[in-house]
């Protein structure tokens, strides 16, 4: 081996220990606690981590180049296509309901759009967040199989509204309206005979604190849960952060590829934070759909009670 060729292994070899120990920490981010402002952003990002550390551990391999960079291809192919790959959806056993949720930016999503993505969904429940009474109204006339079955929604900033197909609504209750502060964001809870529905906006995770207490609370009503439960929207939080996994634990979340389609920002999102899952259920076909005006894509999934 020449010097040339020796300077040239030194170099591949420091840069594959590098990427490998730098990628290994970014990718290990995500079981740490979410307390410190930033670290959730970075959280988000632990599959660069991945890809990273794979591209160490290939410049480490003592092969030959071509197959080096055909196994970091391979790597990166890989953890992309987690995010692409469609999940098999089983028939269900029993009729299913469609659960459908999106936040609409300050009410900000455009209402010809939201009608028509809607009217071709046509769900048995809808979540709105950031949704003002105005939109709640214009959906209720457009789409008359649904009513609203939670409080008025307070505004376009903290609004939140859970609309049911009439068939589930026919004693319906209202057990109680959550508020996250300072943002207020409403976050209802609606019991029918055999289904109850938690509506989801926690706080941004720039206020660590007030957005840990969302998670943690809303792990509560799951473990305090009496029949099937459903909780849907924002949740501000994806598979990355050691809060939400812990919160969809006990339960199933309903997704349309291996990692679930990216949620936000949109139009271009990157990152999965609004999420369906089922307690006491099983999850069928799931898909995304966007509309204009809003940083949000919207979700929804078939989901079938025990």
């Amino acid at each position: 081996m020449t010097a040339q060729q020796r300077r040239v292994s030194g170099i591949r070899r420091s840069l594959g220990l590098g990427l490998t120990l730098v990628g290994g920490a970014w990718y290990a981010l995500r079981w740490l606690p979410s307390l410190d402002f930033g670290l959730p952003a970075w959280q988000t990002t632990s599959l660069a981590g991945l890809v990273a550390a794979a591209t160490g551990i290939t410049l480490l391999l003592p092969v030959r180049r071509r197959v080096s960079l055909g196994t970091f291809l391979v790597a990166v192919g890989v953890v992309a296509a987690a995010s692409w790959v469609r999940l098999p959806v089983q028939p269900p056993q029993t009729p299913a309901l469609r659960v459908a949720a999106i936040n609409l930016q300050f009410s900000e999503a455009d209402p010809a759009e939201l009608r028509e993505e809607l009217a071709a969904l046509d769900p048995d429940v809808l979540v709105l967040a950031e949704v003002d009474p105005a939109v709640v109204d214009d959906l209720v006339q457009a789409l008359p199989r649904l009513e609203l079955a939670s409080p008025t929604p307070t505004g376009a900033d903290s609004g939140t509204a859970v609309l049911l197909a009439r068939t589930l609504t026919g004693s319906s209750t209202v057990r109680s309206t959550e508020t996250s502060e300072p943002a207020g964001h409403q976050q209802p809870l609606v019991e029918t005979p055999g289904l109850s529905v938690q509506a989801v906006h926690t706080q941004a995770p720039t206020t660590p604190d007030a957005w840990q207490s969302d998670l943690d609370r809303l792990d509560r009503v799951a473990a305090e849960r009496r029949q099937p439960l459903i909780m849907v929207g924002d949740f501000n939080a994806s598979a990355d952060h050691p809060g939400f996994r812990q919160l969809a634990e006990g339960g199933t979340e309903c997704r349309d590829t291996l990692l679930g389609s990216p949620t936000w920002p949109a139009p271009v999102p990157y990152v999965r934070i609004d999420h369906i899952v089922i307690f006491g259920g099983s999850c069928g076909a799931a898909g995304s759909f966007g509309v204009s005006g809003t940083d949000h894509r919207g979700i929804w999934a078939d989901v079938t009670l025990d």
